[in-house]
């Protein structure tokens, strides 16, 4: 079995980051909560939380997409075996020297947590290169400054250096850059495709052109505006151009006709957080509040969604499947949605019942995407030796 994991980085990474997400969240609501501190050694679970989710979570997902994407992108054969091997064992590890952090060295564990980032930067690297492939050059700079955010994470928790939360501020706008990219590229062509193989009468998404590069190059700029200085009025102006610039983007691509295929539609909804939560942080900036509720649009409603939405579709497609959602990871999607939202509230209320309810249907919507997902990661193709 765990040849056939390690067979296409799709199989190892979804799998640790949907059994990754359900530890999680049971870790952090605890710890949170002071019901039964899980963490070891006194961690702090906010700042463990924020580190876990982005560089543990999505720096999972992220492998499992890219490896498997890289491989159309460049013709190339799939990453497996032995690189697989060792980036997933460095991922673990990572999550593994995070927990214990208060009884390690920092530099032990910094080391640690950065190599699974190095590692996917050199194995990138390398198959862009020997396909010579220019086009998808800006990944590489992408997981570069992931890198550079979890190195700061790293720096200024701890050693005196100021700014505590520059590495997670960076890398929150670093994957929703990621996201803009990718999804710009998968969302209009799949709905496209959708509404020719099935002969929906609906206007078709609109190519890529200028005005998708003006919105991602508005988000771009926001990185370093949002590392440096997050309160500033011009940071809140450009995060309300974002938002619209995005909703205008995503509402091109003809969401509303996707309806009756919710594996589709999912991935609509997982890109409108991206104007909903620049739209609230804006205000809250521009206002002098607290960002949070932006910020969990951000990572629970557009992060969380994309990465079980694409994951589900790369899973179902790459083991021969038809790409088509079941009651059970429908209901992962609805979950994961309704957690979106009550975190969102749960922000500009701070009673403790929406977190608990955010934290619930969380963890109920990875279960339910584990039960739907898992034996397709962990069973052979359609077709292949033991499927009929």
């Amino acid at each position: 079995m765990l040849r056939l994991i390690f067979s296409a980085a799709f199989r190892p990474f979804f799998l640790l980051a949907g059994l990754f997400a359900c530890v999680s969240i049971v870790l952090w609501l605890t710890s949170f909560f002071g019901i039964y501190s899980l963490l070891p050694g006194g961690s702090n679970p906010i700042t463990w939380h924020s580190h876990e989710m982005l560089f543990g979570l999505v720096g999972a997902a992220i492998g499992g997409f890219i490896f498997t994407a890289v491989a159309s992108w460049t013709g190339r054969p799939p990453i497996h075996g032995a690189p697989l091997v060792a980036m997933a064992l460095c991922w673990f590890m990572g999550r593994i020297v995070m927990s214990l952090s208060a009884y390690l060295s920092p530099w032990l564990v910094a080391t640690l947590d950065l190599s699974y980032l190095i590692l996917v930067l050199l194995v990138l690297a390398r198959e862009l290169y020997l396909a010579g492939n220019r086009r998808n050059y800006i990944l590489l700079a992408v997981i570069g400054i992931l890198l550079l955010c979890n190195l700061l994470y790293h720096l200024t928790a701890f050693t005196a250096l100021p700014g505590d939360q520059w590495g997670t501020r960076g890398a929150t706008m670093t994957i929703i850059l990621l996201i803009s990219v990718i999804g710009g590229r998968v969302i209009p062509a799949f709905s496209r495709n959708w509404f020719v193989l099935n002969q929906i009468q609906s206007p078709s998404p609109t190519e890529p052109n200028r005005f998708d590069f003006a919105t991602i190059g508005c988000t771009l700029i926001l990185i370093p505006l949002w590392l440096f200085i997050p309160s500033h009025f011009v940071t809140g102006i450009l995060l309300l151009v974002a938002a619209l610039l995005h909703a205008i983007r995503v509402s091109r691509w003809q969401g509303l006709n996707t309806w009756r295929e919710p594996l589709l539609l999912v991935l609509h909804v997982g890109y409108c957080w991206i104007p909903i939560g620049f739209l609230l942080i804006g205000v809250a900036v521009l206002m002098q509040q607290p960002v949070s509720g932006g910020i969990h649009a951000l990572t629970v409603g557009a992060m969380t969604t994309m990465i079980m939405a694409v994951s589900s579709r790369a899973a179902l497609g790459h083991t021969g499947r038809t790409p088509s959602s079941s009651p059970v990871l429908t209901s992962a999607f609805i979950l994961i949605t309704m957690s979106a939202l009550l975190r969102v509230l749960a922000s500009q209320s701070n009673l403790a019942m929406l977190i608990w309810g955010a934290g619930l249907f969380w963890l109920v919507a990875f279960l339910c995407y584990l039960y739907a997902v898992l034996p397709l990661l962990i069973q052979p193709r359609v077709g292949e030796l033991g499927v009929e």
